[in-house]
């Protein structure tokens, strides 16, 4: 998966990934507002989570 995708989280949420490493992603969860990081002024994730606490969830739009 990828940063932009869709998935669902353990807690039954929609998130959408903001970062992914090799061990983890980081996601945000879009009905919340964005948390801005004051020194860099750039978005950083709500929650962090390894990569087998999601599922991803089909795109939006595209037949499956």
């Amino acid at each position: 998966m990828n940063p932009g995708d869709r998935v669902r989280g353990k807690d039954g949420r929609t998130y959408v990934i903001l970062k992914a490493t090799e061990m983890h992603y980081g996601l945000v969860d879009p009905t919340r507002p964005p948390m801005i990081d004051e020194k860099n002024g750039q978005q950083v994730a709500h929650i962090a989570v390894r990569h087998e606490e999601v599922e991803p969830l089909p795109v939006q739009g595209v037949a499956q």
